[in-house]
C-alpha cells in the first residue's frame, strides 16, 4: 500500500543538476530495491524454523525496500527511519549453509497432510520414538530382527538392480521407513539414482537421512503424505462429533457411521507418485494404515466423557471396531494394489509386516488378516522367492510379534515376457 500511494503521488524530479547528482549518488551508495530480493536463491528445503527466518527476511527486506523508495521521494523522516541498508543484504546464515555446505534431500509436503489435527501426528510422532527408545533399551534383543529386515529389503533391490537395462534411470520408492532402523537406507541411496520416500512423520524420517554421507543425501526425496488419503476427514469429523455429541454412545454411532461412509471414498491409489520405479518397498506399514483416525477417535472421545459401563455404549463401541477392522482391510488391500502399479514391468516389490502379535500372558492375536492380505498379493503378485519368517523381540519377555517378508514381482510380468 506504501508502494502504490507512493507511486500515485510521485512529486516532480528536481530541475538542479546538483540536486540530481547528490540523488543519485545516495542511490549508487546501496543495491537497486529489487536486486537485494531477487538475487536470494530458490528457498531450498530445510526444517520449519529455518523457512520462517529466511521468509521472516525476506518480507523484512521487502519492507525495508518500498520504505527507502518512500523516503527517496517524498523526502519524509518517518519513512526513511527504516532504511534497506539496515537489513542483512543477505538471507539468514542457515539458508546459505543448508544451500551450499549441507547439500540435503528434498522435502515435499503433500496436500493430503493439510487437514490431520498436529494431535494426531503428534501421537504418530511418539509411536515412532517409542520404537526408537525400545530399540535403544532392547538393541541386542532387536538386532536380528533388523538384520533380517535389511537383508531381505537389499536382496529384493538388488533382483530390480540386476534388471534395469543399461542407460535406464534407477528409482526407488519407499514406504515406511520412519526411523530407519530396519532399512537400509545408505546401501539403497548409494546403488539407486533417485530415491522416494513417503512418510508422515518427517521429523524421524529427516533425522535418519541426515545420518548419511551429504552426497547420497542429495539422491533423496521425501514426500511427506498421508497415504490413506481419509485421515484429515476423518479426524476433523471426529471433532465436529463430538462437540456436538450429548453421550459417548452417540459419539460411537456417528464416527461409525461416518467411517462406512467413507470407505467408498478409499481409491486404490490417493497420491500420484508415478509409476517408473524399479524397486518398491512397503516395511511395516500394512498394520499401521488406519491406525491414525482410530487411536485419535478413541482419544476424543476419551477426553470428553467417562467410561460409560452400559450395554449401549458397549455395543456402540463394538459397532465403532468392526467398522474400523473393515476400513483398514479395504485400505491394506487399496496399498498392495497401489504397490503393483507404482513398479516397472520388469521392477520387484519388497512387502513385510507384522502379521501375529504373541504376549506370555494369553493367546496370540492376528494384526493382519493373513488370508486376505494373501489373497490380494496373489492376483497382483507371484514371489520371486518364498516368503520369509521370523520372530521380532519387540519387548523381551513380554511382546513379541511374528514377521512375514515377501519378495515379489508383478503378476503381469507373463503378459510382458
Amino acid at each position: 500500500m506504501i508502494s502504490n500511494g507512493a507511486d500515485s503521488k510521485r512529486p516532480r524530479a528536481d530541475s538542479t543538476d546538483g540536486k540530481q547528482e547528490t540523488k543519485r549518488s545516495k542511490q549508487e551508495s546501496s543495491p537497486p530495491l529489487q536486486e537485494v530480493i531477487s538475487a536470494a536463491p530458490p528457498l531450498p528445503p530445510q526444517s520449519a524454523a529455518e523457512q520462517l527466518r529466511y521468509l521472516d527476511w525476506q518480507q523484512s527486506a521487502k519492507i525495508a525496500a518500498v520504505l527507502e523508495q518512500a523516503a527517496t521521494e517524498t523526502k519524509s523522516p518517518e519513512a526513511g527511519s527504516s532504511r534497506l541498508s539496515d537489513i542483512p543484504s543477505r538471507p539468514p546464515k542457515e539458508y546459505h549453509r543448508r544451500q551450499s555446505e549441507e547439500p540435503s534431500h528434498q522435502t515435499i509436503l503433500d496436500r493430503s497432510i493439510e487437514h490431520i489435527p498436529q494431535e494426531a501426528i503428534a501421537t504418530f510422532r511418539e509411536l515412532n520414538k517409542r520404537i526408537l527408545e525400545a530399540n535403544v533399551k532392547f538393541k541386542s534383543e532387536q538386532t536380528e530382527h533388523l538384520a533380517k529386515s535389511k537383508r531381505e529389503i537389499l536382496q529384493t533391490a538388488t533382483v530390480a538392480l540386476n534388471r534395469v537395462a543399461e542407460g535406464q534411470s534407477k528409482k526407488a520408492l519407499l514406504f515406511g521407513v520412519g526411523n530407519g532402523l530396519d532399512t537400509p537406507l545408505q546401501e539403497l541411496a548409494e546403488k539407486f539414482d533417485h530415491l522416494r520416500l513417503v512418510e508422515l512423520d518427517s521429523k524421524s524420517t529427516e533425522n535418519a537421512i541426515k545420518q548419511l554421507p551429504s552426497e547420497l543425501q542429495t539422491k533423496i526425496e521425501l514426500v511427506v503424505a498421508d497415504i490413506t488419503g481419509i485421515n484429515g476427514e476423518l479426524c476433523r469429523s471426529a471433532q465436529e462429533f463430538i462437540d456436538s455429541s450429548g453421550s459417548l454412545k452417540q459419539y460411537y454411532d456417528l464416527v461409525t457411521k461416518k467411517m462406512d461412509s467413507i470407505e467408498e471414498k478409499i481409491t486404490e491409489s490417493t497420491l500420484d507418485l508415478g509409476t517408473d520405479y524399479a524397486f518398491v518397498s512397503s516395511q511395516l506399514v500394512l498394520s499401521q494404515l488406519g491406525s491414525i483416525p482410530g487411536t485419535y477417535i478413541l482419544n476424543v472421545g476419551k477426553s470428553k466423557f467417562s467410561t460409560e459401563a452400559s450395554i449401549e455404549t458397549e455395543n456402540a463401541h463394538n459397532n465403532f471396531l468392526k467398522s474400523y477392522s473393515r476400513m483398514s482391510d479395504i485400505l491394506q488391500k487399496k496399498h498392495i494394489q497401489s504397490l503393483e502399479k507404482s513398479v516397472t514391468p520388469q521392477g520387484t516389490v519388497h512387502l513385510a509386516d507384522t502379521y501375529e502379535r504373541k504376549n506370555p500372558s494369553s493367546e496370540p492375536k492376528l494384526v493382519l488378516n493373513t488370508h486376505t492380505i494373501n489373497q490380494v498379493i496373489q492376483e497382483n503378485f507371484k514371489p520371486i522367492k518364498a516368503q520369509t519368517l521370523w520372530i521380532f523381540e519387540h519387548t523381551p519377555n513380554r511382546l513379541q510379534f511374528l514377521v512375514m517378508s515377501h519378495s515379489l514381482e508383478r503378476r503381469s510380468n507373463d503378459q510382458a515376457t
